[in-house]
């Protein structure tokens, strides 16, 4: 395959709005939910959420706890229990799934009230999950190394050890070969796709931007947008990464021949570029001067097949051998 460098117009990227997900779509999941733990032998589940680890709760109420932790009880009969800490309480009455609200000031921020003084076995009895089969989801395929390992905190899996019949891993039923979340309705597919569209437009207006003396902060401004929440850490770096552990833009500027890393990411897409800040090969430095034909090309030649490949009912398997082959 022939790759050829050359400038092109940069491509137009149509604008689209956030679109919320239906009634329809939110019952959808939370059947599609039931149906499988049921399937897979469970009385009930208990979702785990933090702000970092929130997915699988958002997936049947649409929101995350924010910077406070969380758990969702649905047992198979329909019934929901959230269980919410100080600041969150307040969002179970704008939950997309029907729920009774439990309130755990443990879930709250450190330092906040107490009030009560509950064990948080006495939450989970409230829930009622007493002598039932629970399946307990957090955020890794730990499942398929023991189901009896958890990554949810212990004060929280001891607790429900403590009343329950039996405890397993069932993160499998959200994410795993089994997973109702590997597939999406139309509805879910352009919800999503505002945050892969806000990506690709933010990166393609910071590679548009690029130019020596300007600041890692003032790129890292243009890939950020419209006040949304990041699931990964915006990276604009230039030169050197990572210098004494930093991890975000700072206020170095871009000097000729620097190395570039870029990448934002929203809910439904993440985009990352790398490259070298040079307006002509003969730029780089001696040891990256074959950088195009043996990193670029090779990488936009993969893309390329990628696209050209991809189909319906096409097996993860399959592609990954031809990319494989390509490369």
């Amino acid at each position: 395959m022939r790759v050829v460098l050359k400038n092109v117009e940069s491509p137009q990227i149509e604008y689209i709005s956030p679109q919320i997900l239906s009634d329809e779509t939110m019952e959808i999941r939370k059947e599609k939910v039931i149906k499988t733990f049921v399937q897979e032998g469970y009385d009930c589940i208990i979702i785990y959420a933090d702000v970092e680890h929130s997915a699988n709760f958002e997936y049947l109420t649409g929101f995350i706890p924010r910077f406070e932790e969380a758990c969702l009880v649905l047992h198979k009969n329909g019934d929901c229990y959230l269980l919410l800490g100080n600041e969150v309480l307040g969002m179970s009455k704008h939950s997309r799934i029907k729920n009774t609200p439990l309130h755990v000031p443990q879930f709250s921020l450190p330092d906040q009230p107490l009030e009560g003084k509950k064990e948080m076995v006495d939450y989970f009895k409230e829930a009622k999950i007493t002598n039932k089969k629970v399946g307990l989801i957090g955020w890794k395929a730990l499942y398929k190394i023991n189901k009896d390992m958890f990554d949810v905190p212990h004060y929280i899996v001891e607790a429900i050890k403590t009343i329950a019949l039996s405890v397993s891993n069932a993160t499998n039923i959200m994410i795993g070969e089994v997973g109702v979340r590997r597939i999406n309705t139309v509805d879910e597919i352009r919800h999503y796709e505002y945050g892969q569209v806000l990506a690709a437009s933010n990166m393609l207006k910071a590679l548009d931007s690029l130019q020596i003396g300007k600041t890692e902060i003032e790129m890292a401004s243009i890939l950020e947008s419209e006040g949304q929440r990041n699931n990964v850490v915006t990276i604009f770096s230039t030169g050197e990464r990572f210098a004494k552990a930093n991890l975000y833009p700072s206020m170095k500027k871009m000097i000729l021949g620097d190395a570039i890393s870029m990448t934002v990411g929203y809910k439904g897409g993440l985009s990352s570029r790398t490259g070298y800040l040079v307006s002509d090969k003969n730029q780089l430095s001696e040891t990256e001067s074959d950088y195009i034909e043996k990193v670029a090309a090779p990488y936009f030649n993969a893309v390329r097949t990628w696209l050209e490949n991809i189909h319906v009912g096409m097996s993860g398997k399959e592609l990954y051998s031809i990319i494989d082959r390509c490369l």
